[in-house]
Parts: structure tokens; C-alpha cells; sequence
């Protein structure tokens, strides 16, 4: 009575129960493959940290090793660049050995705050030199008439002499000739050039010219005249 329940065919109900089954199963096993694969993706996804081979400590260069390359680097390097400046000039020394070995020295004065003011080149400048002469200057507080022997002997000489000596010259003349301006331009009318000129002109009318290792007055003036050559203010 049993075995003809075995082999029986299945209904209808049975096969839709039996298919609901094996498709429920199938979904369960697709969806954990799914869930699989998809993990593995993200994981082969992520980045990976470099690990670095380990090196031995007996592979590994002493701390110091950069320094004293880079050390050799710089010195090699220096002695290149003096080696290829003093291939290109031999001769050539350093600007500021030369400039220190050549420039010249300022000479100190040996009186300080003694000296003879520049009165200039123009035609008025005679007059200012007798006023050097006779009128007390702020820093001496003296004329000129009346400077000591020594502010213009000696040491001092070659300070302050030529122009004491140029402003005595005229302010004596000019006085000669009772202090009267409009005499003395009658008389020289090298009053209009410079101060050099004029006393060349006073000493010439009173025979009291000089001749020096630059040649006579006449010389001196006609080299004057060249561009090349330029006036001293006095």
C-alpha cells in the first residue's frame, strides 16, 4: 500500500513547492558569492604601505659621512674656481689690496683749525683776499696780517704759505695805492681774471717776478689756456 505512494507522479502543488525551494537555495548561494566577490574587489582596492627591505646596520654609511662629502664637495669646488681665476689672470691681485697699497694717505695738520679759506675764481674774488688780510676770520680769530710766524713757516708751510703769501701780495699793492678800488682795477686790470694772474701782474710791475721749475709767468699762462689745464681758485 506504501509503494504505490512512491511512485506515484507529484502534483502540481508539490512541484511549485519543490521549485519555490531550489530557487530560494540558488538565491542564498548566488547572494553570498556576490557578497564574496565584492569584498575581495574592495580589498584589492585599498593601498598597500611600502615596506622597505630591512638594512643590515653593517650596510648603513656612519652619520657623518654626508657632512664630510659635502665638505669635500665645497673645498674641491673653491679650489677650482681659484685655480680657473688665477689661470685667467695671473697678474690680477684683489681690489682691495691694491686700493690700500695705492691710495693715498689725507697729511694731518699739524696746527688744527689753521688754515686759508678758498675764496673762489671770479673776478671779485681780489677783493676777498684783502679782506682775508685785514678782517679777523672766525676760526683763528686773527687777520691774516696777524698769524703768527709759525702758522705758515715750518710745518705748516706747505698748509697754508701759498696762500698767505698770495693774499699779502695784493692787499700790500692795493694799500700802495691808497686803498682805492677804483685805482687799483686802473692799474691791473688782471683784476677781472683770477688771483693767481693778478699777482703775476704786481710782481711783474715791480720786477718781483718769480721763475719757478714750471717756467715764467708768460709760460704758465699760456698753458693755462689750454682745456686741459685747469686755474688754481687760490
Amino acid at each position: 500500500m506504501g509503494d504505490h505512494v512512491l511512485v506515484r507522479p507529484a502534483s502540481t502543488l508539490e512541484l511549485r513547492q519543490a521549485a519555490q525551494s531550489l530557487d530560494e537555495k540558488l538565491d542564498s548561494v548566488l547572494s553570498a558569492i556576490t557578497q564574496r566577490t565584492v569584498e575581495t574587489a574592495q580589498d584589492s582596492l585599498l593601498p598597500r604601505p611600502l615596506v622597505s627591505p630591512t638594512i643590515p646596520m653593517t650596510q648603513q654609511p656612519p652619520p657623518a659621512w654626508p657632512n664630510l662629502l659635502s665638505a669635500s664637495s665645497r673645498v674641491s669646488a673653491g679650489l677650482n674656481c681659484d685655480h680657473n681665476t688665477t689661470r685667467r689672470f695671473p697678474h690680477s691681485e684683489p681690489s682691495t689690496r691694491a686700493g690700500a697699497a695705492h691710495k693715498p694717505q689725507p697729511e694731518a695738520v699739524p696746527i688744527p683749525g689753521v688754515f686759508v679759506a678758498d675764496i673762489g675764481r671770479d673776478p671779485g674774488a681780489w677783493r676777498r683776499a684783502i679782506s682775508q688780510w685785514e678782517v679777523s676770520d672766525q676760526t683763528t680769530g686773527r687777520p691774516l696780517r696777524d698769524w703768527p710766524e709759525s702758522w705758515y713757516t715750518g710745518a705748516m708751510k706747505n698748509h697754508t704759505a701759498p696762500k698767505h703769501n698770495l693774499r699779502k701780495v695784493v692787499a700790500e699793492e692795493w694799500d700802495r695805492l691808497g686803498r682805492s678800488d677804483t685805482v687799483f682795477m686802473e692799474h691791473y686790470p688782471e683784476t677781472a681774471m683770477t688771483l693767481r694772474k693778478l699777482v703775476a701782474a704786481i710782481r711783474r710791475r715791480h720786477g718781483r717776478q718769480r721763475n719757478s721749475k714750471n717756467g715764467t709767468p708768460e709760460e704758465r699762462e699760456a698753458r693755462a689756456r689750454q682745456p686741459s689745464i685747469s686755474e688754481d681758485s687760490g
